[in-house]
């Protein structure tokens, strides 16, 4: 509904200047198309936020008293901090402008996530980011290894996730290493060491299993 109305570009995000704080997140975007049903920012597994006893991976974020939140102020989904669509030449959190998709009109689309269950409201993983070192690591890291907003073991070792073709599917926890997050993204890269890095994770379900 949001891209029917902006010419199917994704909105600001957060960029290096605010212009318009309006514009910033998705929860002040999307607000004219969830309307007051603030449950459509919960997973049913993780409605408590952390702010109100939540643990993690069965923890909703929030709740936030921050100027730039208007609605919805707590959830237990997340977007994929690349579907955003800054100024153009403008760099979003500390990442290069040429990584953002700024629309859903990609080629690829079946690969790129847009949004997932994840106990931050957003996120930007690279490549090279650790895995969670347990199961209720609970990772408040700003700049780096922001995949462990997103690796958590909410549904059986894996997530479900809104791919940018708009198909929701479940996706294991490994495999979040293995998706398109932005668009110089290898997915091909060297993936973490399970057994040294993340113990908990070495039981998981592989890609192709």
């Amino acid at each position: 509904m949001y891209l029917d109305d902006w010419d199917n570009s994704f909105n600001f995000g957060w960029p290096s200047t605010y212009a318009d704080e309006a514009l910033m997140e998705w929860h002040n975007s999307l607000e004219p198309c969830y309307g007051d049903n603030l449950d459509l920012a919960l997973c049913p597994t993780a409605t408590k936020p952390t702010t109100e006893g939540g643990r993690v991976p069965f923890a909703a974020w929030g709740v936030y008293d921050w100027t730039w939140f208007r609605n919805i102020q707590y959830g237990s989904y997340g977007i994929n901090g690349y579907a955003h669509n800054p100024p153009s030449g403008m760099e979003g959190h500390s990442r290069p402008a040429q990584y953002f998709w700024r629309t859903a009109d990609v080629k690829g689309s079946t690969r790129i996530p847009l949004f997932m269950d994840a106990w931050r409201f957003d996120g930007w993983p690279l490549e090279d980011d650790m895995p969670p070192l347990f199961e209720t690591d609970y990772y408040e890291g700003v700049w780096d290894n922001q995949m462990r907003r997103f690796c958590v073991n909410r549904h059986d070792g894996a997530i479900n996730c809104l791919y940018m073709d708009f198909s929701v599917r479940r996706i294991n926890l490994k495999c979040l290493w293995s998706i398109r997050w932005h668009r110089l993204y290898d997915p091909d890269a060297p993936k973490p060491d399970w057994n040294s890095e993340a113990a908990w994770m070495s039981k998981l379900k592989d890609c192709d299993q």
